[in-house]
């Protein structure tokens, strides 16, 4: 499953544990939670057959940096853009990813909970066996 290939990238990363230790989690934040972390989802998916019968896929990932402070959030997607923009390669699950291209990104602050919040979006193109 490419999520868990891309956790694991993320993960095992010297930079991204540096900032968030192993704080990322899949939709929703922990409670309580400890800033910096980061948070992602799908939020398209599609997927097609090649001639040679080898189903190609792409997926839209959505990463949350979150923090107590601005300079947090942006310190974390600057990390994980050096990372994911233009990555190729195999991921730890055995996905062939083709290429991950950044589409864009947002900044946010959650007045409610008092925290920041930038949001990065990636498009991962990858195969399937």
């Amino acid at each position: 499953m490419i999520e868990a290939g891309i956790v694991a990238l993320v993960t095992a990363d010297a930079t991204m544990t540096g900032l968030i230790g192993n704080r990322m989690y899949p939709v929703l934040l922990p409670e309580p939670t400890v800033y910096p972390c980061l948070s992602y989802q799908v939020v398209t998916a599609s997927s097609m057959f090649a001639l040679d019968r080898t189903q190609i896929a792409t997926k839209r990932f959505q990463f949350d940096a979150w923090g107590a402070n601005y300079g947090d959030c942006k310190s974390v997607l600057v990390a994980l853009d050096g990372l994911l923009n233009g990555y190729s390669g195999v991921l730890a699950d055995g996905t062939r990813v083709l290429v991950a291209i950044s589409i864009q990104e947002l900044d946010q602050f959650e007045s409610d909970g008092r925290v920041y919040r930038s949001i990065a979006e990636y498009s991962i193109l990858y195969t399937r066996t």
